[in-house]
């Protein structure tokens, strides 16, 4: 009798045992549940913030834009009576200073940048310095003067005029780096 009462009381024990893995694998798996729920909320929320704060950014860079539309025409009269540092100001890049017009056409689109203005016919070159990166350069600003040799605008920060070398700067193109200034 003592037999059958400890072989029952080792199925009790070994049933109680399975019962109790059974459940510390249910909280485990529950568990898991909740974490990956909170990252997943978490990366919901930043994602969400990230989109607030992209659509924020978006709509500032929109009032930048309309408020320089808005000031285009009195910088227009401005930079017409004196061109220094009409590159600087990005909303006139592509505005016509002769006749005012903002449908200026690109003539090309490799360097420099060619722009043409279909009312009054008026072109004149606009872009970043191939360079140095950091200059603009604007054929209507005299202190982006053409260069004498080669035609290209000269770079008021770094020098540069033409890509594939002048004689007036002895630049080359695998260099990338700020031009020797030739006096």
């Amino acid at each position: 009798m003592t037999d059958k009462s400890d072989e029952y009381d080792a199925l009790v024990a070994e049933k109680m045992q399975a019962r109790a893995e059974r459940h510390v694998r249910e909280n485990q798996v529950e568990h898991d549940a909740q974490v990956r729920e909170a990252e997943l909320a978490r990366a919901v929320q930043a994602r969400d913030e990230q989109l607030r704060q992209q659509h924020l950014s978006e709509m500032r860079v929109r009032e930048v834009a309309a408020e320089a539309r808005r000031n285009r025409p009195a910088l227009i009269v401005q930079y017409r009576a004196d061109p220094t540092g009409v590159r600087l100001v990005a909303t006139l890049r592509d505005v016509c200073l002769k006749c005012g017009s903002e449908q200026v056409r690109c003539l090309s689109d490799s360097l420099p940048r060619k722009l043409v203005c279909p009312d009054c016919a008026t072109k004149w070159t606009a872009s970043a310095c191939w360079s140095c990166a950091t200059g603009l350069l604007d054929s209507r600003d005299p202190e982006t003067p053409r260069c004498p040799q080669c035609g290209w605008s000269k770079c008021a920060v770094c020098g540069a005029c033409n890509p594939q070398g002048c004689s007036t700067n002895t630049y080359n193109t695998g260099h990338r780096q700020r031009d020797e200034v030739m006096a």
